[in-house]
Parts: C-alpha cells; structure tokens; sequence
C-alpha cells in the first residue's frame, strides 16, 4: 500500500548482524594489539635474560681468563648453550680474542646482546648471546594465542548475552507494536496499556488514539449519512417542516403520493391531510417527539388524497437543529404502505374467518370424543356386566343349587347332604362378595386411612392369615425392620391378591418345584415388597395386558385385580414392576415411600 518492500531480514536480525560485524571489528583490533604487545614483551624478557647471563658470567668469571684453564670456560659456554632460547655464545678477552664460540646449525639469530664482564672494576672480557627466532616467535605466539581466546570467549558471551537481551527486549515490544497496528488495522479497540508499558510507543499511542476517533466521527457521520440516505431511498417523497411542523419544503413526487402539487403542500401542516380523529391520534406522537427533540421513526398513518382516496403513509424524521441548539424542525420522508396495509387487513379478516372454522372444527371434535367416549364406556360397560353377570351367575346357580338340595334334604328328614350343601353356598357368596368388592375398589377409590406401623411385622401378619396349600413352599425373608406410613387395609388388599395370584400360578405348574417367596428391603427413603414365585410365568404379551381392566388368564374372575393393585400402590406415591418368563416364574415387586407426604393424611382421592 506505500510501496514498501517484504524485507527477509527482521530488525532483530539486523542488531544482530550489526553486532556480530562489531565483535569481529573488536576482535581483529584486539588481535593486532595483542600482537604487538606480545611481540615488545618477548623483546623485553630477551632484555632481561641476557642481563641475567652477564650476571651469571660475572659470577662465574670472577677471576682474570688467563688463570681459568679452557676446559672450565668450555663448561661455562656449554652450560649457556643448554638454554633453547640462545642461538649462539662466543666468550673473548679485554684484547678480542675469542675464548669459546658456540652456534646452533639453522639457527636464526632474532637478537644479539653483549654483556661485558669485569674484575674489580677492569673489563677483562665480554660474551655476546644471541637468541633463535623461532623460540622467540613460539613465546609470541603462545602468548598471543592466550590472549586472543581469552578475548574471543569473552566477545562471545557478550554477544550471546546482547543477541539475547535483543530478542527479549525488542521483539516483545514489536509484537506488541504488530498485534496494535493489525487491530487498528481491523477497526478493533486498540490496546492502550500494551502501548503505555514502553515510553517509546506513547507519542505513536497519542497519533493512535487521535486517528482512531477521527475514524470514529467519521463512520458515525457516515452511518447517519447512510441512515439518512437510506430513509430518503426507501421513501416516496422527502419533506422539511419548520419548528410549528408546517411544510417548508417538499419534493416534486408528493404529487404521485397525495395528489398535491409541492407549492399546495408549503405551508400546511401533515395533520391537514388526516382525517380528525387520525390526526389527533398522530398529534399526540408527534408531540412528544417535538419535545423529547428525538426522531420519528416508522409512524404509520392515514391520509386523504386530493381526489378523495384513503392511503396509509410510513413517516421517518430527524430533527435539525440551529448553532445554539434550539430546534429548528424536522427532515423526513413519507412512503406509501397502503397495500401493506390493506393486505393485513385481509389477512386479518381471513384469520378471524380461520380461527373460527378452527373453534367449529375443535367444538365438532370435541362432541366427536365425547360420543367415542360415551360409545367406550357403554361399550366398557357391557364388557363389564357380562363379565359381572357371567361370573355371578356361577356362584349364584352353585347357592340355588345348594338351596335345592336343603330343601329337599328338610323335606325327606335326611341331613346328611345339609352340611355340605350349607358350607358350598357359603364359598360361592364368598366369591360374589369378593367380585362385588372389586367393582366397588375399581370404580370408586376412598381416601387412605395412613397409619405408621412395623412394616416386617404387619406382613408377617397377613401372611399367617392365608391359607397356602401345603404343596407350596413358603420363605420369608423380611428384612427392612422399619416403621413405615401407609394405609394397612389397602395395603393388605394388595398383598392379599399378589399372594393369591401367586399361588394360583404356582397350583398350574404340573412339575417341578412349587416355592413362594416374600422379601422386604429398606433403600433410603423407600422400601420393597418383592413376590416371587417358581409358577409358570407370563409371556410378553399377557404381561403388557395386565394392568387392563377386564382382562384375567384365570377361568374366574373379573379381571380388575391387578388394576386396583396398581391404584392403590399410586395412591400411596409408589410404583409397582413385574419380571416374568414363561415357565420359569415371576416377580412382583412393590416400591413405596418410607413416610408418605402430610397432604396425603388428610387427603380424599
């Protein structure tokens, strides 16, 4: 966008190569210094260490040549030669003559030094030693190796250190500068206490901020440009009132609109073109728009055309106003709706014609489920005073039958069949009086009777109350040992008839082991009842069926057992589940709350 080109190198790299270029300058400067110095220490130790062998031969030398034999002075140059560092020794007397002379084969002579040696204050000789070069040159460059690596291990660590401190430093910063240019960059809120945590970013924070609300003024006035431009575009005719809301300015256009040319519309008011109880509805409106000095926006209302017609008009303003802000009017456009309008009144009209085909339909419907229901119960009831009918008229023949046989044992004077016949009418009113008992359970459900009593011991009663055939194994495995509320009498109607039940399951097994079992637990809030017994089961099917009224697999009965089973074990806020398989058993299990609610004391179902 300002023509700047991709670089390949960061400005971190750029210290770094910067830097690195200045280690090496510093290291070759150091180098030749070294060097140098290297070169004028090893000058100044050759220095030291021939005034060390004059010493020495002064030392040696003590007394005149002339009274030392040439083999000792022979010893004393051998002696010097055995140094590495001279190249050659050559001893004369006070007249010149050479005494001894010693040099090395290859030998390059670095520097010469020659030391006189004296007697009692008389110079009566001197030596001259010369050094080797290449001795010379190892110290040197021993030395200066020293130094140099020395500088070199420094160098780097202090480059690692700035390279280091560089990229900790400086590219956080740039990120930071990079994440603020891209939200700027976006529109997004720029982060300013990322910009204040440098001194540096501050002046860029302040050229930041100041853009960013130049470009926030600018897209308001934009948007209210857009706003504006948008209303006007949407519109059939723009208009501008002055402060008293008359006409001051309308567009050529009105006239496809109201019919009125724009000069016949300066100077009235939009309420000269309402019917009277429109434009006292809109004055209103208007009104508080005037002295909230807010806009108008979507104001529908109804207008009269210069030819006489109705049109629905959609009304948006702004306000203007003057430099000390008082209001000067209103700048709008109105937009011709009426065949908005006029749709929404048929679409109206046709869901008011809809909801009422709809409430005759539902009230059709309704009468409907009423004769389906009504047609249900009588049916329910015909199933039902066969079913009581055909199993009254059995005990009933069984008593008339009886009957008869006393009579007529009465009439012949022979007692002997009256026994019989007495305690066999009173088993089939037994059983009329039970089938009576369970119309009287399944059509009208009495309140519960609650009272807390000893769960294992009340069960334990109930059970010894039974009479189980002696073909049938019995266990009781009671073991919830708590007080429970519940309603004793119902609750023994329900235990009474899973019992029964279980035992005529148990009476059709033709083989195998005939056992019945009670188990009771305590599971939190809440016990069980269980009845298990080993009779011949139930299929899936008959299973699903069981709590329908009127059905029973017995060849007795009227089939509403299980169902007022289930009703009372609801009533005391329980549930009841059976598990069965065919021939190998079934089931029934009762779970019932510990204490009932309080309501359900005083409660009447």
């Amino acid at each position: 966008m300002f023509g700047l080109k991709k670089s390949s190198v960061s400005l971190a790299g750029r210290l770094t190569l910067a830097l690195n270029g200045v280690v090496v300058a510093v290291t070759l400067l150091a180098g030749g210094w070294f060097y140098f110095d290297a070169t004028h220490k090893a000058k100044a130790r050759v220095e030291a260490k021939s005034r060390q062998v004059g010493i020495y031969l002064q030392g040696a030398l003590n007394l005149p040549l002339w009274e030392i034999d040439d083999q000792a002075v022979k010893m004393i140059g051998q002696t010097l030669m055995e140094d590495r560092t001279l190249n050659a020794v050559t001893i004369q007397d006070s007249e010149g003559n050479i005494i001894y002379t010693k040099n090395r084969e290859n030998g390059h002579v670095a520097l010469t030094h020659l030391v006189s040696i004296e007697h009692e204050g008389d110079v009566i000789g001197s030596v001259q030693v010369s050094f080797s070069v290449e001795t010379l040159r190892e110290q040197t460059e021993k030395l200066l190796l020293v130094n140099v690596t020395i500088i070199l291990a420094v160098l780097l660590a202090l480059s690692l250190s700035t390279i280091f401190l560089i990229n900790r430093l400086l590219r956080r910063p740039i990120e930071q500068l990079t994440t603020v240019a891209k939200s700027f960059g976006q529109g997004s809120q720029v982060d300013h206490e990322a910009m204040m945590s440098y001194r540096e970013f501050q002046p860029l924070l302040s050229v930041l901020t100041e853009m960013e609300e130049q470009i926030n003024r600018q897209i308001s006035e934009l948007t209210e440009s857009e706003e504006r431009f948008r209303q006007v575009a949407m519109t059939n005719w723009v208009w501008e009132t002055d402060s008293d809301g008359r006409y001051t300015y309308c567009s050529e256009n009105v006239i496809d609109t109201l019919g009125y040319s724009s000069q016949e519309m300066l100077g009235k008011t939009p309420f000269d073109f309402m019917p009277d109880e429109e434009a006292l509805r809109i004055k209103g409106f208007v009104a508080e728009a005037v002295a909230d000095k807010k806009q108008i926006n979507d104001l529908e209302n109804w207008n009269i055309t210069k030819d006489g017609s109705d049109i629905c008009l959609l009304t948006n303003g702004v306000p203007f106003f003057d430099e000390e802000g008082n209001l000067i009017g209103y700048r709008g456009g109105d937009r011709d709706i009426t065949d908005r309008k006029l749709a929404e009144k048929d679409l109206a009209k046709h869901r008011e014609h809809l909801e009422l085909l709809v409430e005759e339909r539902t009230l059709q419907l309704q009468e409907a489920q009423e004769e389906l229901i009504q047609g249900e119960r009588l049916a329910t009831l015909g199933r039902l005073t066969a079913t009581v009918s055909h199993e009254l008229r059995n005990p009933l023949g069984t008593i008339q039958a009886a009957l008869f046989t006393i009579e007529d044992s009465l009439e012949r004077n022979d007692l002997s069949l009256t026994v019989r016949s007495v305690k066999l009418a009173e088993r089939s009113i037994d059983r009329c009086v039970t089938i009576i008992e369970e119309l009287n359970s399944y059509a009208r459900v009495k309140e519960l009777n609650i009272a807390e009593a000893p769960l294992d011991d009340w069960l334990m009663d109930v059970f010894e109350e039974q009479c189980i055939p002696e073909e049938i194994s019995c266990e009781l495995n009671l073991s919830c040992s708590v007080r429970a509320s519940f309603d004793q009498e119902k609750l023994r109607q329900v235990a009474v008839n899973l019992i029964n039940n279980a035992v005529h399951a148990l009476q059709e097994k033709t083989s195998g082991r005939r056992h019945l079992r009670i188990s009771t637990f305590l599971l939190d809030d809440k016990y069980e009842i269980r009845f298990t017994d080993s009779g011949i089961g139930m299929s899936d099917d008959i299973k699903e069926k069981v709590f329908e009224p009127l059905f029973s697999t017995k060849g007795f009965g009227v089939g509403l057992g299980m169902v007022v089973v289930k009703n009372i074990v609801e009533q005391h806020h329980g549930e009841i589940t059976i598990e069965s398989k065919k021939e190998e058993g079934t089931t029934v299990t009762l779970r019932l709350p510990v204490n009932l609610p309080e309501e359900l004391k005083d409660q009447t179902f």
